[in-house]
């Protein structure tokens, strides 16, 4: 899925700034100044994520695409790129190890976070109707209990 299409998605649902040229990060909350890292992937069923060697966040959101029902499932990680590096990226190295050789780490953020720890999505955005909806909307509820 390309950037300029799953960013500003994910900044309209999380009511975010989109940074486009020189800025660190995909986007920045208005409120707090964090800087936020998205990564997304038009495969639901999993994905791989890709990091730079110089990437770095304040937060990590998963945009998951579920393209044939027309919806984004917004995930935010919590988690910092300093924390993040902690986790592995094969059984030898973690993902910091990687970055520190210049590599790019590959990782699916689906097994290592949403599958891991049974998240659920914190927005489910439906693309045709152009509609955020959270955890306590009627809607949401019912598209989990379809899963």
């Amino acid at each position: 899925m390309p950037d300029a299409i799953s960013e500003p998605m994910g900044c309209y649902c999380m009511k975010l700034l989109w940074n486009r040229g020189d800025e660190v990060g995909d986007a920045t909350d208005p409120t707090t100044g964090k800087k936020i890292e998205f990564k997304a992937t038009s495969r639901f069923e999993g994905d791989l994520s890709s990091f730079g060697p110089k990437c770095q966040f304040d937060d990590l959101v998963f945009l998951r695409f579920k393209l044939d029902e027309n919806l984004l499932y917004v995930y935010d990680l919590k988690i910092n790129s300093e924390e993040f590096g902690q986790y592995p990226a094969n059984s030898k190295e973690t993902i910091q190890d990687q970055k520190n050789q210049g590599r790019r780490p590959h990782v699916s953020l689906c097994s290592l976070f949403v599958e891991a720890k049974g998240l659920k999505p914190d927005y489910i955005f439906d693309i045709r109707k152009c509609q955020v909806y959270d955890r306590l909307s009627a809607y949401y509820k019912k598209m989990l209990e379809i899963e």
